[in-house]
């Protein structure tokens, strides 16, 4: 038995296109980075030189998760805080 928002309890159905949204997201979150990287690469930048601070965004953040996963794009943040030309779904990194 899988158990939604307020203990309600989610169908096969409901449970599967909740996933399916979720990976839909995340494969646009991907996509989205992935550009970013080539752009970023094009111009010689690979690592983000503001890493720190991202994180700093990233802990206060309440889609932060604490294992260190963004709930909002399903991206692990130490990593993508690394990528130069990678974004915050939210637009917090500047």
């Amino acid at each position: 038995m899988l158990l939604g928002v307020q203990g309600r309890v989610l169908s096969p159905l409901t449970f599967s296109n909740i996933r399916g949204r979720m990976a839909k997201r995340f494969l646009q979150e991907f996509k989205a980075t992935v550009s970013g990287v080539i752009e970023e690469a094009k111009q010689g930048n690979f690592v983000a030189k503001n890493f720190e601070q991202r994180m700093a965004i990233c802990y206060k953040c309440t889609q932060y998760d604490t294992r260190g996963w963004c709930k909002s794009c399903g991206c692990y943040l130490k990593v993508k805080a690394q990528v130069a030309g990678a974004k915050c779904p939210l637009g917090l990194w500047k």
